[in-house]
């Protein structure tokens, strides 16, 4: 869920984060017991390259559309927060104002 101020809140974060990494693990997963069956014999060579080929791919594809979303969404946050910050920073360190009162002649030493 996307908070009102366009940012996801950082439990979200992390188990997105962490289901990217689960779901990498579980293609690994496939991969290696493609590997396995082949092994064992219930798979030929062919088919268990089919497989991991296949696997890999959707791993790929995946993650390409997973982390493009990452990607917008952080970009989007450093933004927002960027802003805040550089907002902070200039009510905490304000411009100085000419004094009106102080008039320096062209060429004088301060």
């Amino acid at each position: 869920m996307v908070n009102s101020d366009s940012t996801i809140p950082t439990e979200t974060k992390i188990k997105a984060y962490g289901s990217l990494a689960e779901t990498n693990k579980a293609w690994g997963t496939i991969i290696t017991h493609a590997g396995e069956l082949e092994r064992a014999g219930f798979l030929t060579p062919v088919q268990s390259e089919r497989f991991r080929l296949i696997a890999q791919e959707c791993q790929a594809d995946m993650n390409y559309c997973i982390t493009n979303s990452f990607c917008t969404r952080e970009t989007g946050e450093a933004g927002h927060y960027g802003k805040l910050r550089i907002a902070l920073e200039e009510r905490l360190n304000p411009p100085e104002q000419p004094n009106p009162e102080r008039k320096t002649e062209p060429g004088a030493s301060e």
